[in-house]
């Protein structure tokens, strides 16, 4: 309904380059990267190295997961430009 009000055909709507699942995917890792940091530095300040340890890697990985779909995101809007002009 709103498409319609605003003129967008379902072509141009499908060139928009949502990606819900990968913008879901990016809230999770984004979400694991914060929580799994904020608990390193407070495993790391009361001495507990064997958690800090195991919570530092999770960060690594949920971190490189973010950056990637980001990436991905980022490079899909980048496309769509250069298309539009």
């Amino acid at each position: 309904m709103i498409r319609k009000e605003t003129g967008i055909s379902e072509a141009e709507a499908a060139k928009t380059g949502d990606n819900m699942p990968m913008a879901l995917l990016g809230w999770v890792s984004g979400s694991i990267v914060i929580w799994s940091a904020l608990f390193t530095v407070g495993n790391i300040l009361y001495g507990r190295w064997g958690n800090a340890a195991g919570l530092g890697v999770v960060f690594v990985i949920s971190g490189l997961a973010l950056i990637n779909v980001v990436n991905k995101l980022w490079d899909n809007r980048g496309e769509e430009k250069q298309e539009h002009e």
